[in-house]
């Protein structure tokens, strides 16, 4: 009877030789696996029939096939990779939006020729090619051979033909008349005048509305629960008593409403928390952003680092400069407001403005999609909140609240100034290129 043996596998060798050669075999390691599983040993046999099975597996899903996502325009060597990516969020994120901005320039485009007085029967038919063609996009498609899309050739042109038409019929308008008459021409350069084509869409584009995922909190609902009181100062002494609710530098603070309704939108239309603001966990409902801030006692401001841009408009801190006088105070008491004449009120050389006697422009109704921009206020308008910030700084004094103070504090204004006024910079420099739009304007060196 020979005496090397080997007990994993139940097996006998001739010679020490043969037995090390099997230790360092497949066979035998698969055999230790599986005596620590606590299962029986498999013969030679039975393992070769294993390891073929293996095989053919492995080399089915490995085979040559290239499954394409038409939306992300991603191409997947593998079934298992095609499919992981279809359930992925960024995926189903990238058709939404797809989905949605197809929809927007399918309307735009109507809208454009309503106007223009076009056949629109052509453009309902690509509108139909279109939605068949996302709806097919919306069902995840299988795998499919190099060369051959996960939709129709035709129906990835028509969404092709889709996006390109607002550019080339925009360039169609500059360059070349299609049949109008002069008169036409004329009433396209009158508004050519007033701002041009291309200003007209950017601002368009400017008027729309943020699309939130929740609906955002007015100045009267409170930020941390779900109670809605019947007025701001009464929401703001809520806060303040029972979410120890402050305002960082309030006897600073221009707008005190604009600040809490810009306050809102963050927790109720986008769901984020005040104070981690945008850096810590991403909540999905109104309830979980609330719960989190009280849990963790956020129920205050950051105003740290880069923070401080995001609500240096809402503040005033031109009482901390030492040149500041305020307003009125050189000039004594105030004169009585007297009764406004006819006379005093006059209309611009261009007809569209009237002049009020306080200096207010009151524009022409034709051109209220320039007026009714979302523009940040003038410190005038901004100024008028006062008697709101005085009501909540009695509220805080009350409660103990001395001021901010000390060095800290100095050192905090003085990094709000220099933001301000790097605000107030990039503003200008913006204004000034916002101004290379226009289609005529006249130099500004040459009189």
């Amino acid at each position: 009877m020979s005496s090397f043996t080997c007990i994993s596998c139940r097996v006998a060798f001739a010679s020490a030789d043969l037995q090390r050669a099997h230790y360092k075999s497949d066979w035998h390691r698969y055999n230790l696996k599986r005596k620590v599983a606590e299962l029986p040993p498999v013969t030679a046999e039975n393992f070769q029939q294993r390891v073929m099975a293996q095989k053919a597996q492995v080399a089915e899903s490995e085979r040559e096939t290239c499954s394409q996502c038409a939306i992300c325009k991603k191409f997947f060597n593998t079934q298992n990779a095609f499919e992981n990516h279809m359930k992925s969020k960024k995926h189903k994120e990238t058709e939404a939006k797809q989905v949605q901005k197809i929809q927007s320039e399918v309307e735009k485009q109507n809208q454009k020729n309503r106007e223009k007085g076009y056949d629109v029967a052509h453009e309902r038919a690509q509108k139909d090619t279109v939605n068949k063609a996302l709806a097919e996009a919306r069902k995840s498609p299988g795998p499919v051979k190099r060369k051959v899309n996960s939709l129709d050739p035709a129906k990835v042109e028509a969404i092709r033909q889709l996006r390109g038409r607002g550019h080339r019929s925009s360039q169609r308008s500059r360059s070349q008349p299609d049949d109008e008459d002069e008169g036409e021409w004329e009433d396209e350069d009158e508004e050519e005048v007033i701002g041009g084509d291309e200003e007209m869409e950017i601002e368009d584009s400017s008027e729309e509305e943020v699309d939130y995922p929740g609906t955002p909190l007015t100045e009267k609902q409170c930020l941390f629960c779900a109670r809605e009181g019947d007025s701001l100062d009464n929401n703001m002494q809520h806060m303040t008593v029972e979410h120890s609710f402050y305002i960082p530098d309030v006897e600073y603070l221009a707008d005190l409403e604009g600040l809490i309704r810009y306050l809102g939108e963050k927790v109720g239309g986008a769901f984020f928390c005040l104070y981690c603001n945008e850096k810590g966990r991403t909540f999905y409902s109104l309830e979980a952003a609330q719960g989190h801030m009280r849990d963790k006692g956020h129920t205050k401001m950051l105003m740290e680092g880069e923070a401080m841009l995001e609500y240096a408009d809402f503040y005033d801190f031109r009482k901390s400069y030492p040149d500041y006088q305020a307003e009125g105070a050189a000039g004594g008491e105030e004169e009585e407001e007297e009764p406004v004449e006819k006379e005093e009120l006059r209309v611009t050389d261009d007809e569209t403005q009237l002049v009020l006697p306080s200096g207010s422009r009151i524009g022409h109704r034709a051109l209220q999609r320039y007026w009714r921009q979302n523009l940040i206020p003038s410190m005038s308008h901004r100024t008028s909140g006062r008697e709101a910030v005085g009501r909540l700084m009695a509220q805080y004094k009350a409660l103990g609240w001395k001021g901010d103070y000390g060095e800290a504090a100095q050192k905090k204004v003085r990094d709000m100034q220099f933001v301000q006024k790097l605000k107030s910079k990039q503003r200008m420099q913006m204004g000034v290129r916002s101004n290379k739009f226009q289609t005529h304007f006249r130099p500004q060196v040459v009189f």
